[in-house]
């Protein structure tokens, strides 16, 4: 699809006042109170003696298909001038660090056809002068700040971002110096968390009192390394350079348990002995190790470390040769790879909503060989009136029964007593990615309630009728749903036999529903009806073609 083929472009861009006019967007961008940020000139890198072996080698591809390349994508690859990524703490220290990326390009490109290439359900949103495109579908926001420079990240983080005040803060001189150098690497160090800190060894403690940690980079054939640490006096910075010698003896002690350790792979256990063949890899690997670690350690006994006033500065240079190109690997990656990092987590995300569903599915099953059927869809009263949902029944299941002995079952989810419990709504009905603020703590894990489906009020099933009728493995009983719920609320997918459920196609146009096999997978919003209405029915007899419903 266009819209995964689109992975380092997908994303959200915000409009962000010019701080300093000297500064072109993508720099101008980063807000003072940002954590950091990094800056890749990826076209000065790409087009650079450091990496032209490795470009000889792309473009024996032919230009006719560096031309397809270009053409499958808006804005086109090649036309990739810049690329910023700004990170900021969140607010909540065990959450996770939320980014946006920027990229400038060479060359103008449309920006109807990025829209509909990027976020096709993409929505307008408007924050005070910025606007921006959103699409719920993959979780992704946009904006164009001009017709070649992007904004884009996740919904949530661009949301945080653009709520930022851009008033200056210390990343001036970092900002300056990159509009200059290849890549720049700038953090506050004030702003990690404290429990990030207590890892530090104490000797290195003092390093991260600094006010900027700066890291600037030039590629040309050589590589030229720059490091600054400020601070906010002299004897800060003194206490820190006694911190940084202290460092280097401990690096140096490493890399001498390193060298021990590759010796031992490349030397024969017995003088004079012979080897097999099957060792050369491995003694051939230590040999590069011990190379790489005399390098190092010769850069560390003469670690190029000054005092300028309220700074620590160093400069490293590596000669012409594999350690240039390998920076300048490194650069043109994060400038390339690192929006995919928002694909890694969606991943993550995708494999941890699976799992839920998974121990959910498991707790049907292990209710239903205790009880010999399933939970009925709601505990109700003896009129029959829903009381509670099915996930408080099925607490003794999921590891929480001292929390299902505190609810009063004869009570309703909103009762004076049962309210005061819905706070404590287990994780595993938690979902990863969505962080809409509810006045309850809310779930999107729901059964299908309704014609034909599993889950009744007033009577359990059995797997044994499912597996005799439609069968388990054709049938799901449990969604992503479009709408949360509160999590004890006796609420959940309606399902009239005719409509098709509001679901939520969070996964690139895909849901993750539940099988009543205990399998998980991922159906597609654009799959034919008959087959959606087939697979959510357990006694329809109609066959289930599943390769439509996965495609």
């Amino acid at each position: 699809m266009r819209r995964f083929a689109f992975v380092w472009f997908s994303v959200a861009l915000l409009a962000a006042p010019i701080r300093a006019q000297e500064l072109p967007p993508d720099l101008a961008a980063v807000p003072g109170d940002a954590a950091g940020f990094i800056h890749v000139r990826v076209a000065d890198i790409w087009k650079g003696d450091a990496l032209k072996d490795i470009r000889k080698l792309i473009e024996k591809a032919g230009p006719e298909h560096l031309k397809m390349l270009d053409e499958r994508f808006v804005p086109a690859p090649s036309s990739l001038d810049r690329a910023t990524v700004i990170f900021w703490m969140p607010a909540n220290p065990s959450a996770e660090m939320p980014f946006i990326s920027v990229f400038t390009m060479s060359v103008p490109f449309d920006t109807e056809k990025l829209l509909k290439g990027a976020l096709p359900n993409a929505k307008q949103f408007v924050f005070g002068e910025a606007r921006f495109f959103e699409d719920e579908s993959v979780d992704m926001a946009l904006q164009v700040v001009n017709n070649r420079t992007i904004l884009f990240g996740s919904r949530a983080s661009v949301r945080q971002y653009v709520r930022k005040e851009m008033k200056p803060g210390g990343f001036e001189p970092a900002l300056r110096s990159a509009a200059k150098r290849s890549l720049t690497v700038a953090v506050n160090p004030s702003l990690v968390p404290r429990e990030l800190l207590a890892e530090i060894p104490p000797p290195l403690a003092p390093i991260l009192k600094a006010n900027l940690l700066h890291v600037g980079v030039e590629l040309g054939k050589e590589a030229k390394i720059d490091l600054r640490l400020s601070y906010a006096d002299e004897p800060a910075s003194k206490d820190v350079e006694k911190a940084v010698q202290a460092g280097l003896g401990q690096a140096k002690q490493m890399l001498g348990e390193y060298k021990k350790q590759a010796e031992e792979k490349l030397f024969a256990k017995n003088k004079g002995e012979r080897s097999s063949l099957e060792d050369l890899p491995e003694a051939a690997a230590a040999l590069a190790a011990l190379g790489f670690v005399n390098k190092v350690e010769e850069m560390l006994n003469d670690f190029p470390l000054r005092r300028d006033g309220s700074a620590l500065a160093a400069s490293v240079t590596f000669p012409e040769g594999p350690y240039t190109t390998a920076v300048s690997g490194v650069a043109v990656s994060a400038g390339l790879l690192l929006p995919a990092v928002q694909k890694v987590r969606e991943a993550a995300a995708r494999m941890k909503s699976s799992n839920n569903i998974k121990q959910i599915s498991l707790s049907f099953h292990n209710y239903a060989s205790a009880y010999a059927k399933l939970p009925t869809s709601a505990i109700c009263d003896k009129n029959g009136k829903p009381l509670l949902s099915w996930r408080v029944t099925i607490l003794p299941f999921i590891e929480q029964d001292n929390l299902y002995r505190k609810f009063k079952l004869d009570e309703p989810w909103d009762s004076t007593h049962n309210i005061k419990l819905i706070q404590q709504m287990p994780a595993v009905f938690a979902h990863p990615t969505i962080f809409k603020k509810h006045e309850f703590p809310s779930t999107y894990y729901q059964v299908f309630v309704g014609k034909g489906t599993i889950f009744q009020p007033n009577k359990g099933l059995t797997l044994e009728a499912i597996t005799a009728a439609d069968g388990c493995s054709n049938t799901i009983w449990l969604a992503e749903a479009e709408k949360a719920v509160p999590w004890t609320k006796p609420e959940d997918i309606e399902y009239d036999g005719k409509t098709l459920p509001k679901l939520a196609f969070s996964w690139n146009g895909r849901c993750l529903v539940g099988n009543a096999d205990g399998s998980v997978n991922l159906f597609r919003k654009n799959a034919s009806a008959k087959n959606w209405h087939a697979v959510i029915q357990w006694n329809d007899g109609v066959p289930v073609d599943t390769d439509d419903l996965r495609k």
